[in-house]
């Protein structure tokens, strides 16, 4: 279980990353906002285990950066 925070603050849910099925991919949303441009601490904090959990080993592959696409108004698309 993680909780992600950007410069000490919780962004996101709480994470249970805890899969059957080791070959699968999650995202997590983090942020729904543009911050302003500069540098930033991201960290994962380990809350504890997962209760469907029989092991004690978790790693993060990648962390993917995305522009965020606000929907355009009145037409329900993204722009």
């Amino acid at each position: 279980m993680f909780q992600a925070f950007a410069e000490g603050v919780k962004i996101g849910p709480v994470m249970d990353l805890c899969n059957a099925d080791e070959t699968s991919t999650r995202e997590y949303a983090l942020l729904d906002f543009w911050p302003d441009v500069g540098k930033y601490t991201l960290r994962l904090g380990c809350l504890g285990k997962s209760n469907r959990s029989a092991g004690h080993y978790r790693g993060v592959v990648s962390v993917r950066l995305r522009e965020h696409r606000t929907r355009a108004a009145g037409h329900g698309s993204h722009k």
